[in-house]
């Protein structure tokens, strides 16, 4: 302004007959510097607030992507925000960027903090070259929670049949670092055909309900809960979900997915009652086996052949009622992997499809005879031989970063594809590539049956500890055993969610043997610390009611229901369980943290499916901050 001073002052002195004129003069520039200088201010300050409001959409984005990996993950969780953050054009490594990413004030918590350097355009005029934005986020992750293994196995583990042929380990895929991993958990992984009746226990998959049993969310022959109409993506049609959880120590190792039986094969009933006799068959009929006379046969498979190692037959078989309008047509079985996803929707995740992760197995509704898992046979069937009642390579992929990744399965989807070939003009049973596996809806509604199975995550020595399979949100699961009690690792519960509670629902749980009392019971996490190790169960305890949440709310003793064949046969029924406010356990090892329940079924042996729900109730995912 100094030059327009001097320059007046020039003016004045040539023309003092001027004055007045340059008075007023005088007055509007100096006005107008103002103005100018306000109009440059506020010009500024409104990118201010653009850029105010675009980095914290960014630290939100940021927070809300990276706290799924606590509390066990902070390298995972650090690294997902800040790719977030830089997606949303906050890249830490720019000069006039900062990105910190740190711990909130509980294990479940994540805090973002986005600093933002940016450059005024007049405010440099007067002095102020730049503003610094810094806006801050912290999120809260409670679930969804794994549930019913910490293990790289999910159900029971029986051998590999060790044939010439054989891709599977020796012996087990487990790993010995993770504690209460079993090769006997006295279960099943479980899907039923989509026409079998609801009231044999797949809660989900089913879209038939038999009109002669009172069952849960049911209209008439339709299961609501397959296809509800309020829903874009109904959880019934998608099918199941279990999650691989990978954690740092295995990323870049090569994880082999494999399944065990995974095609629904028609064995009579849950105890292989119309397979032949062991004396029938070769121990080396086929090049997948060395021990086929207690594989498949009937006298030997449900006796274990060694200890610590699970029965072979696990017991597909029609369940039972089941809508016969269209026939009675065995299931197809379809599995996909998916990626990685911000979102936590399975759903929106990415099928891994270069991986070759996408698999349908063709159900056979006669029972296999000796011939067709003869190898010099002329009928032999080469797909009916790999998969039954042993274990098949699924897909083979190597993780980039820790996390979960998802197994979706369904049987409402018609076999297509690329079918192998199979041997002496056999129907093929093995499929892959088919788009509609990973569709919203399924494109069948037939199939009957009751198809079981297993999992497991077979990577490198000493990796095991860091993959595990578990179910994810809800779980169809299949007792199929002659003792009386089981115990399952329920849902794992990690210290953020100390003062929430856990809703456990199980759906037509009780057919089994026996007419003594038959109860399910709820057990703490053995590893928890705090309050709960002398109040297990703090703020009046459990308590438990049949369908909707009502009036009608019984509280438990020491976590535990009576359960009958009466009051749960096609029913719902819930308990709720309380954490304590001080609850803690160590998260660092995926063994703990686990509530656990116990079902004694009686005098009897078990042969049930069943359906598991169980969550932290509350928001999973928010921003506290």
């Amino acid at each position: 302004m100094t030059w327009l001073r001097r320059r007046i002052v020039r003016w004045a002195d040539a023309r003092t007959e001027e004055g007045g004129y340059v008075a007023v003069f005088v007055a509007i520039t100096v006005a107008s510097g103002f103005l100018f200088a306000m109009a440059a201010i506020s010009v500024d300050t409104s990118r201010w607030y653009d850029e105010r409001a675009r980095v914290q959409k960014a630290a939100d984005a940021a927070a809300l992507a990276g706290v799924p990996y606590l509390p066990y993950d902070m390298p995972n969780a650090i690294l997902r925000a800040k790719e977030v953050a830089k997606r949303n054009g906050y890249d830490d490594a720019a000069s006039n960027i900062v990105v910190r990413v740190e711990a909130g004030s509980l294990a479940s918590q994540l805090k973002v903090t986005i600093t933002s350097t940016i450059d005024n355009s007049f405010g440099r005029l007067i002095g102020v070259d730049s503003a610094d934005i810094t806006m801050t986020a912290t999120a809260d992750y409670k679930g969804p929670a794994p549930m019913g293994s910490p293990c790289n196995t999910f159900g029971n583990e029986p051998d590999s049949g060790g044939g010439t042929s054989s891709t599977s380990p020796t012996g087990t895929a487990l790993g010995t670092e993770v504690s209460g991993c079993d090769r006997a958990p006295d279960m099943w992984a479980g899907i039923q055909g989509v026409r079998t009746s609801k009231s044999n226990g797949d809660r989900y998959m089913n879209s038939y309900c038999n009109t002669g049993i009172s069952t849960y969310l049911c209209s008439s022959s339709t299961n609501s809960e397959y296809d509800p109409s309020s829903s874009d993506t109904p959880p019934g049609k998608r099918g199941y979900f279990w999650v691989v959880r990978v954690q740092p120590g295995a990323v870049g190792q090569p994880i082999k997915l494999q399944l065990y039986d995974p095609a629904y094969i028609n064995t009579g009933d849950y105890t292989c009652g119309s397979m032949f006799l062991a004396s029938a068959i070769s121990n080396t009929a086929n090049p997948y086996v060395t021990d086929g006379k207690a594989r498949y046969s009937r006298d030997q498979s449900n006796t274990p052949t060694a200890a610590g190692k699970s029965a072979f037959c696990n017991g597909d078989h029609v369940p039972g009622s089941g809508d016969t309008s269209g026939g009675s047509p065995p299931p197809t079985t379809s599995f996909v992997l998916r990626a990685q996803t911000d979102t936590l929707d399975p759903m929106q995740a990415t099928p891994m499809v270069s991986e070759g992760c996408i698999k349908q197995y063709k159900g056979t509704s006669t029972v296999p005879t000796v011939n067709d898992l003869t190898s010099t046979s002329g009928t032999y069937d080469q797909h009916l031989a790999r998969l039954f009642h042993n274990w098949v390579d699924f897909c083979t992929f190597t993780p980039t970063r820790s996390g979960d990744y998802y197994l979706q399965v369904r049987t409402n989807v018609t076999f297509a594809g690329s079918a192998e070939a199979n041997t002496n003009s056999n129907a093929s049973l093995i499929s892959s590539g088919s788009a509609a596996v990973y569709a919203t809806s399924g494109d069948t509604n037939t199939g009957i049956g009751n198809n079981t199975f297993a999992v497991r995550a077979v990577t490198v020595a000493g990796q095991q500890k860091n993959v595990s399979v578990s179910g994810y949100d809800r779980m169809p699961i299949f007792a199929n055993k002659d003792a009386a009690v089981s115990e399952f690792h329920l849902i794992r519960v990690l210290p953020g969610a100390a003062g929430q509670f856990v809703s456990f629902s199980f759906f037509d749980v009780a057919d089994a043997d026996g007419t003594t009392t038959k109860t399910v019971r709820v057990v703490r996490p053995p590893d928890a610390t705090g309050s709960i190790t002398t109040t297990p169960f703090p703020n009046g305890g459990c308590r438990t009611y049949y369908g909707a949440l009502g009036s009608s709310v019984t509280n438990l003793t020491n976590c535990q229901t009576n359960i009958s064949s009466a009051a749960n046969n096609a029913k719902l029924q819930t308990i709720e369980i309380p954490i304590p406010t001080d609850y803690n356990c160590t998260v660092t090892n995926i063994g703990n943290c686990w509530y656990r329940v116990e079902v004694n079924y009686g005098s009897g042996g078990v042969h049930d499916f069943t359906t598991w729900d169980a969550t932290i109730v509350g928001d999973p995912i928010r921003l506290v901050k």
